[in-house]
């Protein structure tokens, strides 16, 4: 009988942290990288706001072409707010990024709504600073809410996971952008 009491104070005592400690945790995050380009600031704006172009480059692609079922499309025009990229499939889940402001040459911002296998948005900006007639700083933020309980938790390690894809992905945009 003691042990069972040991356990279920120790099971209590891990849920209250849980739920307890979660509540003092970040209720969003924000994750950003940065990656130098050998292009004009114009370049790299046009292709990351030609979303028909977005499998190019990104590596997130390769994932969502390997699922079979996956349906993906293009909507509105290219560069002009509220462009979309909308794909629907049975391992990828279902979603849309869309362009929701645009100053060009110089920032970009899209909300990433994923509306399966989870409900959830989040904020996609960037940055294109020219550093001279072919040369660039692309900065990349994404940013959302986080839920209570796990979604907190999860929080903590979002930089270091969120960030290596992101990282991936701009060494992926900067070699696409200097080889065309």
């Amino acid at each position: 009988m003691k042990i069972v009491n040991i356990i279920l104070i120790v099971l209590f005592s891990l849920f209250g942290l849980v739920f307890v400690g979660s509540v003092f945790l970040p209720k969003s995050y924000k994750v950003e990288r940065s990656i130098e380009i050998d292009a004009s600031a114009d370049a790299v704006f046009t292709i990351l706001t030609d979303y028909s172009r977005r499998a190019e480059w990104d590596s997130r692609f390769e994932a969502i072409k390997n699922d079979s079922t996956v349906e993906m499309r293009t909507d509105g025009t290219p560069g002009a707010l509220g462009h979309a990229l909308v794909w629907r499939g049975r391992e990828a889940g279902e979603g849309k990024l869309i362009l929701t402001d645009l100053q060009k040459p110089s920032s970009i911002r899209a909300v990433l709504r994923y509306i399966a296998p989870s409900p959830m948005d989040a904020v996609m900006e960037w940055s294109v600073e020219g550093l001279g007639a072919d040369s660039c700083k692309v900065l990349w933020a994404t940013s959302g809410p986080l839920d209570y309980p796990t979604g907190r938790i999860l929080g903590l390690f979002f930089d270091g996971m969120l960030g290596k894809d992101m990282e991936i992905r701009l060494a992926g945009l900067r070699s696409f952008v200097e080889s065309v």
